[in-house]
């Protein structure tokens, strides 16, 4: 392997590092399919947590049943969402997905009584 070579996958792996995300919590185009790509193992517990299944023969991905309804979805993407932050992997969430007392809720149960964590200044 060329001195160039390593230079471009030393590169790749950092860039893999810095902004690759563990999870991916998206809508199906033209779908009401709420799914989940995860590339993590404990990501993927979380994920069962919150009732998201993982489709016969679909390694990494994972969607929530068809047979909920879309407040209910919602809700668990969001709340899936807050919980794999707190537990440090990087979550690329769709905010279109966002149920606001769902997100309070999850704050609530992971982070009692401190105030929500802001973002460092």
């Amino acid at each position: 392997m060329s001195r160039l070579s390593r230079f471009r996958s030393r590169c790749i792996a950092f860039l893999h590092d810095v902004y690759f995300d563990d999870v991916e919590i998206y809508r199906k185009p033209r779908s009401s399919d709420i799914l989940v790509d995860s590339h993590n193992q404990d990501a993927d517990k979380i994920l069962r947590d919150f009732g998201f299944e993982e489709p016969h023969g679909s390694r990494h991905q994972f969607r929530l049943p068809k047979e909920l309804s879309e407040a209910e979805k919602k809700a668990r993407a969001t709340q899936a969402a807050i919980h794999l932050t707190a537990a440090g992997h990087g979550t690329n969430f769709d905010v279109g997905l966002l149920c606001h007392a769902a997100r309070d809720a999850a704050h609530a149960e992971i982070y009692g009584n401190r105030s929500r964590p802001t973002p460092a200044t």
